[in-house]
């Protein structure tokens, strides 16, 4: 990421933002943080009352949460 160390990276995103700050955040093991503010469960649950995670769903975050090794706020 232009030369910056990923242990010196900090990622933020908001609402709807928190979809590809999430699966970046699960895909880069050695971050120093993660910043969710106001994140949604997934794209589909912001819009209908389901519990489960589909596959055609865009923003999976409750299922790549558990994949972030880093400290999330």
């Amino acid at each position: 990421m232009y030369g910056a160390k990923e242990e010196d990276i900090i990622l933020y995103g908001q609402s709807v933002g928190s979809g590809p700050t999430t699966d970046l955040a699960a895909r880069l093991p050695n971050l120093r943080a993660v910043i969710l503010h106001s994140p949604i469960l997934s794209g589909l649950r912001v819009m209908y009352p389901v519990k489960r995670t589909y596959w055609f769903d865009i923003y999976k975050n409750i299922d790549k949460i558990p994949l972030v090794n880093c400290p999330v706020l």
